[in-house]
């Protein structure tokens, strides 16, 4: 049986996120749910483990919902979705609540707008006037962690609407169709993608594992995911993530070796 709290001790930092060498990383958190993918696989998370991982992804968030790349102040430049997917899972298998709280985030909104460097002020400007009616109401799904309720293009993400489908899935609720129709989207793109994506596969597989056991509709994709990615990876997402990592000794291409 693999120990696994002795096989990643050389990859975690000081936080206590997973790392592809032990050093702090901008996706710790997306990391550590693979890492968390593979202690439920074998049955090591007693409650200690538990409680330290929930505390954890909790100090991971600068406002309720709004997620931060590390603990202590690591906001800036967290807003793309993939670490967002990575806390989805954790919530799923540990309860953190996070789905809820970011769900809740969304729905408050931003009143008002910047032009972030190297964003084109104008579509910047023109897309908050449009969504916001002129001012006249708040721009929901802004998740801007440096200056929260503040409206800009990377920050608005609304863009993902797989992601939130599987927010609301974690939560508890319905996933509304077009959010499913795009995740299902997603994940038959990220089948048939070139061997090399492996950003795009290592997501797809964290966003099935968030939703399989409550759509039929993303079970049947998944079968077929799996099918198309088992023949460019035979040894599953160990495989996977070695050629991500560029290490074949990560811990997790042990762990996750053949599993997918």
């Amino acid at each position: 049986m693999i120990d696994l709290k002795e096989l990643y001790k050389n990859h975690t930092d000081n936080f206590g996120l997973i790392t592809p060498d032990g050093k702090e990383s901008g996706n710790g958190i997306l990391y550590t749910a693979q890492y968390i993918a593979a202690a439920k696989r074998y049955d090591q998370l007693p409650t200690q483990e538990r409680n330290r991982l929930v505390d954890l992804y909790n100090s991971c968030e600068s406002f309720p919902g709004l997620l931060m790349r590390a603990p202590e102040g690591k906001e800036a430049d967290q807003q793309g979705p993939d670490d967002h997917y990575g806390a989805l899972y954790a919530d799923k298998i540990l309860a953190t609540g996070f789905a809820q709280r970011f769900l809740d985030h969304g729905e408050t909104g931003a009143n008002k707008y910047e032009v972030r460097e190297g964003h084109p002020p104008f579509w910047t400007k023109a897309l908050y006037t449009v969504l916001s009616l002129g001012g006249l109401r708040r721009v929901k799904n802004v998740y801007n962690q440096p200056r929260p309720f503040t409206f800009n293009l990377s920050s608005w993400m609304s863009r993902f609407p797989p992601l939130f489908g599987i927010a609301r899935i974690v939560a508890g609720k319905m996933a509304y169709p077009h959010e499913i129709l795009w995740l299902i989207v997603t994940l038959v793109k990220s089948a048939h993608s070139p061997k090399d994506n492996h950003d795009a596969k290592t997501l797809a597989w964290l966003k099935i594992l968030c939703t399989e056991d409550k759509s039929i509709l993303v079970r049947v994709v998944a079968k077929y995911w799996r099918y198309k990615v088992k023949k460019q990876f035979p040894n599953g997402m160990g495989e996977i993530l070695g050629e991500y990592f560029q290490n074949y000794d990560h811990p997790s291409v042990r762990a996750l070796w053949k599993i997918l």
